[in-house]
């Protein structure tokens, strides 16, 4: 039985959810690609180490968890706005 790391299982799973997710919500579909791409890189990251995936993995990690979570802080209602 082959020995697969779990990042590349997860990476290939995201990638399909994403590939089915594609027409009804292109956004979401962009992130969990970007989201499969840190999963691969950590998975060559455990695998084989190269040099350029320990420059890779922090860009990457800051760029898919950076816009996810302003989008999310800006769609959520304001509770506790005070009147003007």
């Amino acid at each position: 039985m082959p020995n697969v790391p779990l990042p590349f299982v997860v990476g290939f799973l995201l990638l399909v959810l994403a590939a089915r997710l594609a027409g009804a919500m292109r956004r979401l579909a962009v992130y969990l690609v970007g989201c499969a791409a840190l999963s691969i890189l950590v998975g060559l990251r455990w695998g084989i180490d190269p040099g350029w995936v320990r420059i890779g993995l922090p860009m990457m990690g800051a760029a898919t968890t950076k816009p996810w979570a302003a989008r999310s802080a800006a769609s959520q209602p304001k509770f506790l706005a005070l009147p003007p």
